[in-house]
C-alpha cells in the first residue's frame, strides 16, 4: 500500500515535468476567466450598493429637514418661556 502511494507520487510529479508548460498555459487561461466573472460580479454588487445609497438619500434628507425644523421649534419655544420667566 505504501509502495502504491509513493508510485503515484512519483508518477503525478512526472506528469506535472513533462507537462509543466501545458498546465502553466491552461491555468493560465482559466485564471483569466474567472477573474473577469469576479470582476464582472463585482461590479454589478457596486452598482446595486449605489442603487439602495440613492434611494435611500432622499428619506434621509427629509429626516434632517425634519430634525432641523424639530431643534429649530423647540429652540424658539426654549427662548420664549426663559423671556417668559426672566424678570
Amino acid at each position: 500500500m505504501l509502495k502504491g502511494f509513493f508510485l503515484g507520487a512519483l508518477a503525478g510529479g512526472l506528469v506535472v515535468w513533462v507537462w509543466k508548460d501545458e498546465i502553466e498555459d491552461y491555468l493560465d487561461s482559466r485564471a483569466v476567466a474567472v477573474r473577469t466573472r469576479a470582476a464582472d460580479g463585482i461590479h454589478v454588487v457596486g452598482e446595486a450598493a449605489g442603487g439602495v445609497f440613492d434611494r435611500a438619500a432622499v428619506p434621509l434628507r427629509r429626516a434632517e429637514e425634519m430634525l432641523d425644523h424639530g431643534k429649530t421649534h423647540v429652540a424658539q419655544n426654549l427662548r420664549s418661556v426663559e423671556d417668559t420667566l426672566r424678570p
